[in-house]
């Protein structure tokens, strides 16, 4: 009987043998051939090598029902389905009924939304754990390409993706947090820093500059308080200095300011009746913001002083009592915002005060000198 003279791989076997007046006898010789070249050419497998059949079941959880049953996962068998229902992330696959098991990608990540997708066909492989897809979807695809136009991840954890128009990089949505324990997060309207919750207060007595630490800075201005004035008889009280009260909303940060402070109105003295001299006017003022003033407290016998200007808030300065209403014998200096006023004969002291005055008075008490506070 005709009989292949050496069998290796599948392709060394003749169809047409054996022959129909071959004898039976010599069957057993195809046989070994056949058995040879089919572990040959299926090397190492030891159960089914390729599966299909009925695809079935519903999204994520899908199954595959072979005309004749499977006995059991093979390693590395591979199996060919079609899903009917698109997937919504991580899946399994279940053949013959025979459990459940995770169907993962080429990489072996949980699949994601719509990796499978009605009416394509997949091809996956068993590694003995879980069902591998041996292609890429393009889900995957986008999500590699999305991973390699990021920039680099290593030690950026937390951070979060920007963009200068040209190129990503990380950013940090907080600014450093050493050495800023108990304070509140604020922005400037383009970055952000962080702040005290209690106000940090700077207060002036002199005339100076300041740096902007913020673009928002709450400013209590005070003018110099008036001196009283001069007579042998009837001397009124120096007058309080105004009070300005404002925020300013844009101040450049890392600015200087300049603070002015107005001067308490210097002593007069004279054997007849004068007047009192005015305190100087306090100010803040600097690059892109309209000068704040709070001008000082008239002279005693000048009336109330001005109002401030460029401020939210304008408190003038009180008015230094006269001789003519208080007790005939006494002049307190009139009070500010912040202070009541010089008692009787003596000089003003707290921010603004006018200087206080009694009866016979030749030469007069000075007012105080301003104040500036800024609180940011």
């Amino acid at each position: 009987m005709p009989l292949e003279p050496t069998v290796t791989d599948i392709d060394d076997l003749n169809p047409a043998w054996p022959l129909s007046a071959d004898p039976k006898s010599d069957g057993d010789d195809h046989i070994r051939n056949l058995k040879k070249a089919l572990l040959n050419d299926f090397a190492g497998y030891t159960g089914a090598v390729k599966v299909t059949g009925t695809d079935g079941g519903a999204a994520n959880v899908y199954t595959v029902t072979p005309q004749n049953t499977l006995p059991a996962y093979g390693l590395r068998m591979n199996v060919v389905f079609s899903p009917s229902v698109a997937n919504t992330g991580a899946s399994t696959l279940n053949i013959s009924g025979l459990g459940a098991k995770p169907l993962r990608s080429v990489a072996g990540a949980e699949l994601a939304l719509n990796d499978l997708v009605p009416g394509n066909v997949y091809a996956a492989y068993y590694n003995g754990t879980e069902f591998r897809l041996l292609s890429v979807t393009k889900q995957y695809v986008d999500q590699l390409a999305f991973n390699a136009g990021l920039p680099q991840q290593s030690g950026n954890a937390g951070k979060f993706i920007t963009t200068d128009g040209t190129s990503a990089s990380w950013a940090s949505p907080f600014p450093a947090q050493a050495g800023n324990a108990n304070k509140v997060l604020g922005t400037n309207g383009s970055a952000t820093a962080w702040r005290s919750v209690l106000p940090t207060l700077t207060k002036f007595t002199s005339s100076g500059s300041w740096v902007a630490t913020s673009d928002t800075a709450r400013l209590t201005l005070i003018g110099g308080g008036g001196s009283s004035g001069a007579s042998p008889n009837i001397a009124p009280g120096g007058n309080g200095g105004t009070t300005a009260i404002v925020t300013i909303r844009n101040l450049t940060i890392g600015a200087s300011y300049t603070v002015t402070i107005g001067a308490g109105g210097t002593a007069v003295t004279s054997a007849s009746s004068v007047a009192g001299n005015a305190g100087g006017t306090t100010s803040f003022s600097g690059t892109g913001i309209a000068t704040v003033t709070a001008p000082g407290g008239p002279g005693g016998g000048n009336g109330r002083g001005s109002a401030a200007t460029n401020a939210d808030i304008s408190i003038p300065g009180g008015i230094g009592m006269s001789l003519s209403v208080n007790s005939g014998n006494l002049a307190t200096g009139g009070g500010t915002f912040l202070a009541p006023g010089a008692p009787p004969g003596v000089n003003g002291s707290a921010p603004g005060e006018g200087g206080g005055s009694v009866y016979g008075a030749t030469t007069g008490t000075t007012g105080a000198s301003g104040i500036v506070l800024i609180e940011v």
